[in-house]
């Protein structure tokens, strides 16, 4: 697997050496079945979602350019009528495909369409081990059991999906009865407790999350557990801080083209206006991410934890109105709590 990593990894570093996209999101709606509290996305944006054939004409483009890492995503892209012929599309054209879903709507008949799909990966978002708790995180809490048989009817299949969990306050008592239940069924947990701001820009998901001394607790137990320690990267203050419209492009349900799918802030044109390889060549939204530097970061550099901390225009454009190098607060206080616990390396 490290080597695989390490594969993937300087093909990455190559395709941002030359402004080719490699990687590409496409969420396919905003609709989802869920209304999840942390939530950044707007479910009932006004327009016309992009029909069968433009995606299947986006994914012909993404092609043309020399992507080869796709991820499906939304809202809930299973909500998709369609989902299965575009997949079907992207597969068509040898991309290495991701689908991002909560599984609620995995139905053994989706199951067995998604193993047929043969996807890389199957990344499952789940909200808590119990109804209660989906009730408070997810607006109904027969989602718990729907997501729960979801998961198992794609192990059914051989597809091991990778379960995700943003962590909140309503959510952090199920960590430990979340964890044991990937575990039984062998399957691997990933957490976050980052929010970001809704695409509106109202900080609202913030309101959700853990407060500095549950993080804390979090963290401990973390490293208590075997967790890695945080490292001290060596930053070039010269080079850009990672792979945003360099190696990496999004689009949205309306055929919106954004550097990716967290710089809502920087549109870069609509495919139904203009093809993919014309914006993505001399775009003002992909330029001005691209010329982003890591010195940029003006209030960053003068910190004791630079280099600890991840630098990420588009999340901090979301946070700071539109100032994409401006310090993330989230980030601020990961750092904080991490040098209280002794775990920063210098």
């Amino acid at each position: 697997m490290s080597g695989e990593r390490t594969v993937f990894a300087e093909l990455d570093r190559q395709a941002a050496d030359r402004l080719r996209p490699l990687r590409a999101l496409l969420e396919l709606t905003h609709r989802c079945n869920f209304r999840c509290v942390h939530c950044y996305c707007l479910h009932d944006r006004p327009g016309e979602e992009l029909s069968t054939d433009e995606w299947r004409g986006v994914l012909d483009e993404l092609a043309g350019l020399g992507v080869l890492f796709l991820t499906l995503s939304g809202g809930e892209p299973l909500l998709r009528r369609d989902f299965f012929e575009i997949a079907a599309h992207a597969r068509r054209r040898r991309f290495a495909l991701r689908v991002f879903t909560n599984a609620s709507l995995v139905t053994e008949r989706n199951a067995d369409r998604l193993a047929r799909l043969a996807p890389k990966e199957v990344e499952v978002s789940i909200y808590g081990a119990s109804a209660a708790t989906y009730e408070a995180v997810a607006g109904q809490g027969g989602f718990a059991g729907q997501a729960r048989r979801g998961v198992e009817r794609l192990l059914a299949r051989g597809i091991r999906p990778l379960i995700k969990l943003p962590i909140l306050r309503e959510n952090l008592g199920d960590l430990e009865a979340l964890a044991a239940w990937a575990r039984g069924l062998g399957l691997r947990l990933s957490t976050d407790h980052r929010l970001i701001p809704r695409d509106d820009g109202s900080h609202a998901p913030s309101d959700h999350a853990l407060d500095e001394e549950a993080l804390a607790g979090l963290l401990a137990a973390d490293l208590a557990a075997g967790g890695t320690p945080p490292v001290r990267v060596a930053m070039d203050v010269e080079a850009p801080v990672c792979g945003v419209a360099r190696q990496v492009v999004a689009v949205g349900p309306m055929g919106e083209v954004y550097p990716c799918n967290r710089a809502r802030r920087f549109p870069a044109g609509n495919v139904r206006e203009r093809p993919l390889a014309a914006i993505w060549a001399d775009s003002e939204g992909m330029a001005r991410l691209r010329a982003v530097r890591a010195g940029d970061f003006q209030a960053c550099r003068t910190c004791r934890h630079f280099g600890l901390c991840r630098l990420c225009p588009a999340t901090s454009a979301l946070v700071n109105a539109g100032w994409p190098t401006g310090p993330n607060p989230a980030d601020c206080q990961r750092a904080r709590v991490l040098e209280r616990l002794g775990a920063l390396i210098h």
